[in-house]
């Protein structure tokens, strides 16, 4: 499997978490860690890549193809507000701390997925996590968009 930015963002995108996927697949949850970390797919079968793609809704060809080399960030939904939860998460991350290990479970399950899902942060290379650069330009000048 090449792109595993696509991997990552087509389950989040799902509001699922890697556990949830690996369930729904019946493999370890770290087979999914390693895939969205750009690493070894191991002894993935095809059977199980074709479970992925039909879990996650997409073909197959979505996790085959090579990642583009930068992606552009989506559109942040403006009308969404996000909880006190979230907005922590966000502070953590652009005071660059690498919030991927200090995550409880609530926060890997539900804030990040929800903060992935409407656009505010996105995940680079070996997941790591940055807030897009919509997010980035909305808290250097909140008033830019009122």
């Amino acid at each position: 499997m090449n792109n595993a930015q696509a991997l990552s963002h087509a389950r989040t995108q799902g509001g699922l978490s890697q556990r949830k996927l690996a369930q729904s697949v019946g493999v370890n949850y770290q087979v999914i860690r390693r895939l969205e970390a750009g690493g070894d797919d191991g002894n993935l079968t095809l059977r199980e890549l074709d479970k992925i793609c039909k879990v996650l809704g997409i073909p197959p060809t979505a996790l085959l193809s090579e990642p583009e080399l930068a992606p552009a960030d989506r559109p942040v939904d403006q009308t969404e507000e996000i909880d006190l939860g979230q907005a922590h998460l966000l502070r953590r991350i652009q005071n660059g701390h690498d919030v991927r290990r200090t995550l409880t479970t609530d926060q890997q399950e539900l804030v990040l997925p929800a903060l992935l899902k409407l656009g505010l942060v996105v995940t680079t290379c070996g997941s790591a996590l940055s807030l897009s650069r919509t997010t980035t330009a909305d808290l250097l000048d909140p008033e830019s968009h009122n």
